[in-house]
C-alpha cells in the first residue's frame, strides 16, 4: 500500500529498486502497489473498527487495501483480508511460558484469546495455571489501548503518526506488546515466531526507540562450541549495512559483549583481507575500521579480514603482522550484511557444531526481543531468561545505579 497523495513517480521509482534489492538476494519479483487514502478520517476510523472486527474472528487475521465507494444510495466497502500461513501460538510458546515461571524466571504475560489459549493447552496437555493472559482485542481492554493510542501518538506526531493510526495499531499483538513494556506495564517483551522481521524492527524502532548515541540496533546470537563461545552479528536486524550501520553495529557488539562478561576481540569480516578489494562490502567494512581506530580506539577490533584469518591467530600475524588483534583471540565476528551473518550461525547448528542462544537484540532503549522461526522452547526460554537480566540492568540504568 502506499498513499494516494504521493508522487507516481518518486512512488514508481521507490517499487523498482524495491524490485531490485530482491534480485541482489538472487529472488526475482514484482511489486504491485494498491494507493490508499491516508487523510480521511472517516475511512481512517471505519479501518480500525473494521480491524478490529476481523481480528474478532481470528487474531492474526488483518485487511488490506479498504476502500470507501460512495454513491446516490449506498456506499460499497471494498477490502482484502490478509490470512498469514500460520496462525496459532506454538506449543513451545506456550511451554516456555509455564517453564519460566516454573523456574522462576519471570511471571510470564501471555497476548491473546483466553479460549484459542486454553484450547491449544489442552490439546497438548499444557497446564496454564497461574499464567496471566491479555486478550488484547477485547472490550475490557478498549481503555488501556486507547492511552497506548494516546501515548504512541502524541510521542511521534512529528514523524506522521496520528491518533486514530495509532489506535489500529494497538489491535496488533506486537505493538501492543511493545507498548506494555514502553508504558512499565511489562518489564521484557519476546516475540517474532511467525512475524516479518523488517515490519518487526520498524514497529519497535517506532514504539521502543533507539538508544541515545546510536542510530541504528542490531542482533548478536551466542554460540558454543569445542573451541570456546563466540559472538556473531548482525544475524536478524540489517540487511546490507551501510558503513555508518556497520561502525554502530561494531559498538553495540562490543557493549553487548562485555554485558555478557566477555572481554570482545572482534573481527570484522568479508571476502577480502585488509583492503585487498576496495569496493563493495569490504570498502565499506574497511572505511567502518578506519572510522572506529580514530574514534573508538578502546574497541578491540580489525578488519576487514576473511574468516579464517580472524580464527588463526598465526596465519593473521604471519601475513598480516600490523593488525592490531595481534597475539589475541578473536571471540567476536561482525559480518558484512545478515545473509552472511544469518547463514553463518544457521549453517553451524545444522552441523550440529554449535549450541545458540539468541537472536539477541541490541540497541533499542528498552528489552525487546525476537525469536527465529524455527525456535524451540529451549530457545525462548534462553532469550526469556536474556530478557530478564537486559530488564535488570535497564531497571538499575533507569534508578541511576552504577
Amino acid at each position: 500500500e502506499v498513499p494516494a497523495e504521493g508522487d507516481i513517480m518518486e512512488l514508481h521509482d521507490m517499487i523498482d529498486n524495491i524490485e531490485k534489492d530482491f534480485l541482489s538476494e538472487g529472488l526475482h519479483v514484482t511489486v504491485h502497489y494498491d494507493p490508499v487514502v491516508t487523510d480521511d478520517e472517516e475511512l481512517n476510523s471505519f479501518k480500525a473498527w473494521l480491524r478490529s472486527s476481523i481480528k474478532e474472528i481470528d487474531e492474526d487475521l488483518d485487511i488490506h487495501d479498504v476502500r470507501m465507494v460512495k454513491g446516490p444510495t449506498h456506499t460499497n466497502v471494498i477490502f482484502d483480508c490478509v490470512v498469514p500461513g500460520k496462525l496459532k501460538m506454538t506449543q513451545a510458546e506456550l511451554k516456555a511460558a509455564v517453564e519460566a515461571k516454573a523456574e522462576g524466571i519471570c511471571y510470564p504475560i501471555l497476548l491473546g484469546n483466553e479460549e484459542r489459549l486454553a484450547k491449544i493447552a489442552a490439546e497438548e496437555n499444557i497446564s496454564l495455571e497461574g499464567i496471566e493472559i491479555v486478550n488484547l482485542r477485547h472490550d475490557r481492554e478498549t481503555e488501556r489501548r486507547h492511552r497506548y493510542a494516546r501515548i504512541l501518538s502524541e510521542k511521534r506526531a512529528r514523524e506522521g503518526v496520528t491518533y486514530s493510526e495509532a489506535c489500529e495499531k494497538m489491535v496488533d499483538r506486537n505493538a501492543f506488546g511493545m507498548m506494555m513494556v514502553e508504558t512499565g506495564d511489562a518489564d521484557a517483551f519476546v516475540t517474532g515466531v511467525y512475524s516479518r522481521y523488517n515490519e518487526l524492527s520498524k514497529m519497535a524502532e517506532q514504539i521502543i526507540g533507539i538508544r541515545p548515541t546510536y542510530n541504528h540496533f542490531g542482533a548478536m546470537n551466542i554460540v558454543t562450541c569445542k573451541k570456546g563461545t563466540f559472538f556473531i552479528a548482525d544475524t536478524l536486524i540489517n540487511r546490507h549495512p551501510s558503513t555508518e550501520v556497520l561502525i554502530d553495529l561494531a559498538r553495540l557488539t562490543h557493549d553487548a559483549v562485555k554485558f555478557f562478561a566477555h572481554d570482545p576481540v572482534i573481527a570484522m569480516l568479508s571476502y577480502s583481507n585488509f583492503g585487498a578489494d576496495k569496493q563493495g562490502s569490504p570498502l565499506k567494512v574497511h572505511d567502518a575500521i578506519d572510522y572506529l581506530h580514530k574514534h573508538y580506539p578502546e574497541i578491540c577490533i580489525d578488519g576487514e579480514m576473511q574468516i579464517n584469518f580472524a580464527l588463526d591467530k598465526k596465519l593473521r600475524d604471519e601475513n598480516y603482522p600490523f593488525n592490531t588483534l595481534k597475539g589475541k583471540d578473536v571471540n567476536t565476528l561482525v559480518f558484512p550484511n545478515l545473509s552472511s551473518a544469518n547463514s553463518a550461525y544457521k549453517l553451524l547448528l545444522e552441523l550440529g557444531v554449535v549450541e545458540s542462544i539468541g537472536p539477541i537484540q541490541m540497541g533499542l532503549n528498552k528489552p525487546i526481543h525476537f525469536t527465529d522461526v524455527e525456535s524451540t522452547t529451549r530457545d525462548i526460554l534462553n532469550l526469556t531468561t536474556v530478557a530478564v537480566v537486559d530488564a535488570i540492568v535497564q531497571e538499575q540504568i533507569e534508578k541511576g545505579v552504577n
